[in-house]
């Protein structure tokens, strides 16, 4: 009876820690020409990587483990709080190879969800690559003033920007069982409209809906869900450009529009004349327009007003992207506006260009 026990004690501790090797999550990494001594693990907190742990390093060649029963989103960096590169820590042999001269470019292969993701950040650089590159030769033909160019390279800067905002979301959808779905929605929920955040939240398993990114996604679509079209809005305060406070309640006109801009954002200030012909159309017959402006540097602020020429309402706490209303509103991305009637209804979101002249006019027709 006591060997019978005796094996029976044997074959759990054998079970339990087969179970625990399970779970364990090994890197083995080389990251040629690295001089330094020490990577740095970090997990993120809100906009701050704080440090998990440190990988030591001996001539660019490092090894780690760690338990990982879930897997979840780290980043390394050389630096405290500069990653140049995100993964996934999760059970699993993990490879991480490359080089000092482009550590954003590492690869990190092995398990399930690296590799799913590492096939969408090749893509995804690529892309990346070849707009910056039209952007940079944009930026030359303004400076030599070829508008011509300018509006040529734009327009194909225009057309690789959605093919990466189709790519995400095609992946996130096609990945709907692996963590790399939820994490990379979080990343880039601005790109999602309230319908498809919710669409793809519904289709993920319990244990993934109780994973943080998808809570932070439940988050994103209850904070939007309070702010669609057909409800009502939220009033807020936030001190003008003379630092009075007032309320949005207190700018409101038989039509309003909101917008979220910046001084520094360029595709805003693209926008800018396209607003102000909307005012100098429709003021008259009741159209208000209040300016958020997420800029950190009030006399900036000031002078893209200037600069623009946009004489209507304007409000800021000078907070960035931590801008109060911008949180409360759920904004991700400038430009980005809403339209309200005179009783407060949201009637339409982010309408740019003709879209927003066309809505006006409907709105406005006698």
């Amino acid at each position: 009876m006591k060997k019978v026990v005796f094996v029976a004690l044997s074959l759990l501790l054998m079970i339990s820690c087969t179970e625990q090797k399970d779970e364990t999550a090994v890197i083995n990494g080389h990251i040629e020409g690295l001089e330094a001594e020490q990577l740095f693990l970090m997990e993120r907190e809100g906009r701050d990587f704080l440090i998990l742990d440190t990988l030591t390093l001996e001539n660019g060649t490092f090894t780690y483990e760690r338990l990982m029963p879930q897997p979840k989103a780290y980043y390394l960096g050389t630096s405290a709080g500069k990653p140049f590169t995100d993964f996934f820590l999760e059970k699993g042999l993990i490879s991480i190879i490359g080089s000092s001269q482009e550590l954003r470019d590492v690869q990190i292969t092995g398990t399930i969800n690296n590799d799913l993701y590492a096939a969408y950040k090749l893509k995804d650089n690529e892309l990346n690559k070849r707009y910056y590159s039209l952007y940079g030769e944009s930026k030359q033909a303004g400076e030599d003033g070829n508008q011509l160019r300018v509006a040529e390279l734009e327009e194909e800067m225009n057309i690789i920007d959605e093919e990466m905002t189709a790519q995400t979301k095609a992946f996130v959808s096609e990945h709907y069982t692996h963590m790399v779905s939820p994490y990379l929605m979080w990343r880039t929920a601005y790109m999602f409209t309230l319908e498809e955040l919710i669409q793809v939240y519904k289709s993920y398993s319990e244990s993934l809906k109780a994973s943080e990114y998808a809570g932070h996604i439940k988050e994103r679509i209850d904070l939007l869900s309070k702010v669609a079209v057909g409800e009502k809005y939220i009033d807020f305060s936030m001190e003008d450009t003379r630092g009075n406070v007032v309320a949005l309640s207190e700018m409101m006109g038989k039509v309003t529009l909101v917008d979220f801009w910046a001084s520094w954002c360029s595709p805003c200030r693209k926008e800018n004349p396209n607003v102000v012909k909307a005012w100098e159309k429709y003021h008259e017959k009741g159209l208000e327009i209040v300016g958020v402006s997420f800029d950190r540097d009030h006399e900036q602020w000031l002078k893209a007003i200037a600069d623009d020429k946009l004489t209507w309402h304007h409000v800021s706490d000078l907070s960035y992207w931590e801008n109060a209303a911008g949180k409360m509103y759920g904004i991700r991305s400038i430009p980005s506006n809403f339209l309200m009637d005179e009783n407060g209804v949201i009637l339409a979101w982010n309408l740019r260009e003709e879209a927003l002249q066309e809505k006006l006019a409907e709105l406005f027709a006698d």
